[in-house]
């Protein structure tokens, strides 16, 4: 019907300076705010619950999950990390959210989201 949907996808910095993924989170909310459409962010935020990093992203975004499956499951390691969030000025409605066990194509697990948006 004419609406846009602007969407982003984002893979942070994985090493152990943690200001580096917290700029970008920053830059991720100031390029969300550039825009009136509705705006979804995904990707490996390279981050866990409690980070500052989640934090921020909780602040001005909606996450498709609360309590989150893992996401990565590797070298003894497990958590979520990845995740499909939507700027919160704008209602959408989670109608299902899974992780998939496929790991052919990544190191992390794939999530699959489906939304239902009010306009």
């Amino acid at each position: 019907n004419g609406k846009v949907i602007r969407f982003g996808a984002t893979h942070l910095d994985a090493g152990k300076i943690a200001v580096n993924r917290l700029m970008q989170m920053e830059a991720i909310n100031r390029i969300s705010r550039e825009t009136n459409d509705p705006f979804i962010i995904a990707g490996d935020f390279n981050a866990r619950e409690g980070s500052d990093v989640l934090n921020i992203l909780d602040e001005n975004f909606t996450r498709t999950c609360r309590t989150c499956q893992p996401t990565l499951l590797e070298d003894g390691e497990q958590g979520a990390i990845d995740f499909i969030a939507w700027r919160k000025k704008v209602h959408f409605r989670v109608l299902s959210h899974r992780v998939l066990s496929e790991w052919q194509t990544s190191d992390h697990l794939p999530l699959v989201a489906l939304l239902q948006i009010n306009f």
